[in-house]
């Protein structure tokens, strides 16, 4: 599975999803500005996928809800947490809303907490990723 497909599949919910996502990385970091986020699979699973912005940049993050304020976080760790992050909320307000498509949400954002450590591959940016979600 990647995204397109994903989208594909949900069609509306999967661009309102896109849209969500994005408003998430603006909401949590001042300086992201968009980019193009890549979908990525993991290696002997494929029964989901991540998505990552394609760049270097080091995004400033404040999360105001649980008081993480650990300074910077690199491309691919900011984009793993801000992804689980949309994840986790856009499929509760689908359960809120009895939606079925809730448990596919559900099941991507499980997909990610169980590989985070294979993706980020390093210890550091592993517990910033949990901190920053906890």
């Amino acid at each position: 599975m990647n995204f397109e497909t994903f989208c594909a599949k949900h069609k509306i919910i999967g661009f309102q999803f896109e849209q969500y996502l994005y408003n998430v990385a603006r909401h949590f970091s001042g300086n992201y500005n968009g980019g193009y986020w890549e979908s990525k699979i993991v290696e002997n699973d494929e029964s989901g996928f991540y998505l990552e912005l394609n760049d270097n940049t080091e995004y400033e993050i404040i999360n105001s809800i649980n008081g993480y304020d650990e300074g910077n976080m690199d491309s691919k760790t900011f984009s793993l947490a801000i992804f689980a992050f949309a994840l986790n909320n856009f499929g509760f307000k689908l359960y809120e809303d009895e939606r079925p498509e809730a448990q596919e949400f559900f099941d991507l954002f499980n997909f990610i907490m169980r590989h985070s450590y294979e993706i980020l591959n390093d210890d550091d940016k592993h517990s910033q990723f949990h901190y920053f979600l906890d």
